[in-house]
């Protein structure tokens, strides 16, 4: 689903306001996020595949990576996301990123919207076309190894940077976010061994 571009802006500035203010290093820690964000993360193997299927059944998850609920903790509202942490380290990491879009963009609904703005809150989150100009990437690869991302996201990261190269190109402008993220972390280590 395509959102409009006024969404995807918006999304852009909420990302990169997280990103500037709270993490620390590239790439991102996605635990650590949760933690700041007092989200309680449960991985998939610390559950029964009863209790699994239950939660999975009540919380009409519709990916088998990970969903976020809401429940209660002394009688406090509190969001739990749930992941498989059988898969590999990239690919848990997305949906982690992802359920936090589902939480940070106040998503209390499921719909192919809510989707799409998550999708596109982990992607710009966890490799922001700017960062990835830093690394000069030769292809996915150096993407997926530089962001600690799985291949099938570094390939899109990939593509859409590759737009992003092409739209500044045109236009010769950054984005006040985008210059926001370049300050923040150019000197980043990752930045300084860029492939």
């Amino acid at each position: 689903m395509k959102l409009p571009s006024w969404r995807y802006e918006k999304i852009k500035e909420i990302a990169t306001d997280i990103l500037v203010s709270y993490s620390k290093t590239i790439p991102v820690d996605v635990f650590e996020l949760a933690r700041i964000n007092n989200i309680i993360l449960v991985p998939y193997s610390k559950l029964t595949p009863y209790e699994l299927r239950k939660l999975q059944k009540k919380y009409k998850a519709i990916s088998k990576d990970g969903f976020l609920f809401w429940g209660k903790k002394q009688r406090k509202k509190q969001a739990y996301i749930y992941y498989d942490d059988s898969l590999n380290p990239g690919r848990i990491r997305f949906t982690i990123m992802h359920e936090i879009g589902h939480y940070v963009l106040k998503h209390y609904e499921i719909s192919d919207l809510a989707e799409a703005e998550a999708n596109f809150f982990a992607k710009f989150l966890l490799a922001p076309p700017i960062l990835v100009h830093l690394i000069k990437p030769f292809d996915y690869i150096d993407v997926a190894r530089a962001f600690e991302v799985s291949h099938e996201f570094a390939y899109n990261a990939f593509s859409y940077y590759q737009k992003w190269v092409n739209n500044k190109r045109k236009n010769k402008k950054l984005e006040p976010y985008e210059m926001a993220i370049y300050f923040r972390f150019k000197d980043e280590e990752v930045f300084k061994n860029a492939v």
